[in-house]
């Protein structure tokens, strides 16, 4: 954080900011108080992805009013605990090229198209809330073929699994480089985690399977 100088907006000198930036490379200033943004311009406005005020003053306290969002149980608090900091909350942001080359790597069919399913579906950042039985439905799969191919992903190190119990739905992580939702600036520690966890468990990742070096990840906003 820093002040913001009294040269871009004369009547706000004492306000405490953030200073963000986004994929346009133009940079705006955030009241931290207020979640105002200071400096919205015409071209901003116009932008892709419209940049909106937001009075963080209602917003809920992560970690007190939220669970923190890596133990997020269901939608509702994954999304309660991203939507304070994340200004792309709804931005999903995945290739389908990219899912499609895993056949190349060995995955199977299903494998593949379940894991695609996921990726279209995530609630926020590369999390997925649901059961095997509505993949079932879903893709008009038997139960058995549904648990065979998340089987298949987890041994390519494509997703992590969390069975929270009956009260629960079960939660899929999936590779942050295939899809993510939300502000890709936060994918970036994700993704160094989930290759540090596959690199600690022997495992060789996909993108290793499939012969693929110097993988280059998508620009972050």
């Amino acid at each position: 954080m820093e002040q913001l100088p009294s040269a871009a907006l004369s009547d706000v000198e004492t306000k405490t900011v953030a200073v963000l930036s986004y994929e346009l490379g133009h940079r705006f200033y955030v009241d931290i108080e207020s979640g105002e943004i200071l400096n919205l311009t015409d071209q901003m406005q116009e932008a892709p992805l419209a940049l909106t005020k937001r009075d963080l003053r209602s917003a809920p306290d992560v970690g007190l009013d939220t669970p923190w969002v890596n133990h997020a149980r269901n939608d509702e608090e994954l999304w309660r605990a991203v939507q304070t900091f994340d200004w792309w909350i709804d931005r999903l942001v995945y290739d389908a090229d990219k899912i499609l080359s895993l056949l190349d790597t060995g995955l199977s069919d299903k494998a593949v198209r379940v894991f695609k399913y996921l990726a279209c579906g995530l609630s926020a950042r590369n999390i997925w809330f649901g059961s095997i039985a509505e993949l079932s439905e879903a893709l008009c799969t038997p139960q058995r073929n549904v648990e065979r191919a998340l089987a298949d992903l987890e041994r390519h190190h494509l997703i992590e699994r969390k069975h929270q119990g009956r009260y629960w739905p079960m939660k899929i992580s999936l590779h942050p480089w295939y899809a993510w939702k939300g502000d890709l600036q936060a994918r970036d520690q994700t993704l160094q985690q989930w290759v540090l966890r596959t690199a600690k468990n022997g495992g060789r990742s996909s993108l290793q399977a499939a012969g693929i070096k110097g993988v280059e990840t998508p620009p972050v906003i």
